[in-house]
Parts: C-alpha cells; structure tokens; sequence
C-alpha cells in the first residue's frame, strides 16, 4: 500500500495514475506515454532539439534543468540545489581570483557589475563624528 497522503482530491487522482499504469499523454511523434502532462512537455525537448537551460559559466546549453544542474554541479563545483545562478558565478568568481586574467574576464563579461562597485559620490559620503 501506497502511504502518500493528499489534501486535494485531484492530486490523488493524478497520484494514482502512477500505481494504474494510467498514461494518457502521448508523444505525436514516438508515442511514448506519460502520466502527466508536464512529462510530455519536458519530453518534447528531445524531439525539438530545443537547449533553453544555459550554463551561465561557460554558456552550455541544456535541454532539462537537472542536467544543467548536474553540469554545474561536475564541472564547476557548484550545487545548484540551494543557489541560484547568480550566486553561483559569484561564488566562482570569488573562489577563482587567483586565475588566469582571460578567464577571470570571460566571468566578469557573463556576470556584469560583480566586483565593479563605484565609490559613492561625494554628496553621498557619510561622515561619522564622536558627537553621536
């Protein structure tokens, strides 16, 4: 018996797809069946050749988000699972200062503005005092 628990009666029905052997999205083009609609849109991609998940690192492009992540993950270092892109680049960026300078600027290209923070405008300066 299966011990999953559902608040909304169609999560279960959909739940219950899985243990029917109910699929009854199909691919147009191979047939191959899914028992969510999301399934076959992610399937899609095999028969597009459609890449939308690009590696913000070094701009390989993947056509499901847990490959890219994977790459991430192998490649660079980074697990994707609790950081968001941008972090990651920076992360790298930080980890990496003592590289080469092609590299270090093909980073700052991909991620703009990181590391280049302006000094503030006079106007803008904040003068301490012991009289606080």
């Amino acid at each position: 018996l299966c011990p999953k628990k559902f608040i909304a009666a169609q999560s279960l029905r959909r739940h219950m797809r899985i243990h029917t052997g109910d699929k009854r999205f199909v691919c147009h083009i191979c047939n191959k069946s899914f028992t969510q609609s999301h399934h076959l849109r992610n399937h899609m991609l095999v028969h597009t050749g459609d890449k939308p998940f690009l590696c913000q690192v070094c701009n390989v492009a993947f056509s499901y988000k847990v490959n890219l992540n994977n790459h991430v993950y192998k490649v660079h270092g980074i697990n994707l699972k609790f950081k968001s892109i941008h972090t990651v680049t920076e992360d790298i960026l930080r980890r990496e200062m003592g590289m080469v300078n092609e590299t270090r600027m093909a980073i700052m290209q991909i991620t703009p503005g990181i590391g280049d923070v302006p000094p503030p405008a006079a106007h803008e300066t904040v003068h301490h005092s012991s009289d606080y």
